[in-house]
């Protein structure tokens, strides 16, 4: 009887494909969501959203979650900008020799990684479906989708990406 000795490489790398594809729809079937609800929830001369806020309070909310959406993606941009250059620093280079300097396989901490990384994409999106909810101003959550999902598109697990977060793994699995 053979022996088994896991998944191949191969394998691993449709499986991290797979995930990459679940997270980067999320972002649509959030605005997919909000425009059925828009669509079949809000009526016509009646105040949208569940949660409505005075106008001041409303723009308080979405400056506070659009500077919170501006440093993830400022955050998200230099982990892909360290990928790329295979150099880190300050919190990038913590956040990176946390995630990649453990002594898992490869492939196994590329997935944690992309993981970790993508779901803070994806909190980006969740801030402008929080924002439709309260007021149902598709317009305000707009902007939060498309930067969420151009954000996880950066990180599309492919041959050479994932050859060079190996590289990096490396480099922090040296240091520890």
């Amino acid at each position: 009887m053979p022996q088994y000795d896991g998944p191949t490489q191969e394998q691993k790398e449709k499986t991290l494909m797979i995930l990459f594809y679940q997270f980067a729809a999320a972002p649509v079937v959030y605005f997919i969501a909000a425009v059925l609800i828009m669509q079949y929830v809000f009526r016509p001369g009646q105040q949208a959203g569940f949660a409505p806020q005075k106008p001041e309070v409303y723009n308080m909310i979405r400056l506070v979650l659009a500077v919170l959406g501006i440093a993830q993606a400022v955050f998200v941009s230099r982990i892909k900008n360290a990928i790329e250059s295979g150099n880190a620093f300050g919190l990038v280079k913590a956040f990176l020799g946390r995630l990649l300097g453990s002594k898992a396989d490869d492939m196994e901490s590329i997935n944690h990684f992309n993981v970790f990384v993508i779901t803070i994409c994806n909190s980006i999106a969740i801030y402008g479906l929080g924002l439709f909810l309260f007021n149902g101003k598709i317009a305000d959550t707009c902007l939060f989708f498309i930067l969420s999902e151009i954000l996880i598109w950066l990180f599309r697990p492919g041959k050479d990406y994932i050859q060079k977060v190996i590289i990096l793994k490396k480099i922090f699995g040296s240091r520890g």
